[in-house]
């Protein structure tokens, strides 16, 4: 008789869990991207490029 009624109960309990870690992992994606972009952006300004450019290749040069 305990099982039965512990049986919905466990299975409520985890799928709560799987729903509240699924909808922090969301959030951790979301908090990640932005931190991308962030970087992104730093990089960018630090060296004086704007937004959507790219920077040159170094290329190795010989004199002759």
């Amino acid at each position: 008789m305990l099982k039965r009624a512990l049986f919905p109960v466990v299975a409520l309990v985890l799928a709560v869990l799987v729903i509240a870690l699924s909808w922090q992992n969301r959030q951790l994606r979301q908090i990640n991207e932005q931190m991308a972009v962030q970087m992104r952006q730093s990089q960018l300004d630090a060296h004086g490029l704007a937004l959507g450019t790219r920077a040159e290749l170094l290329t190795l040069r010989t004199t002759l």
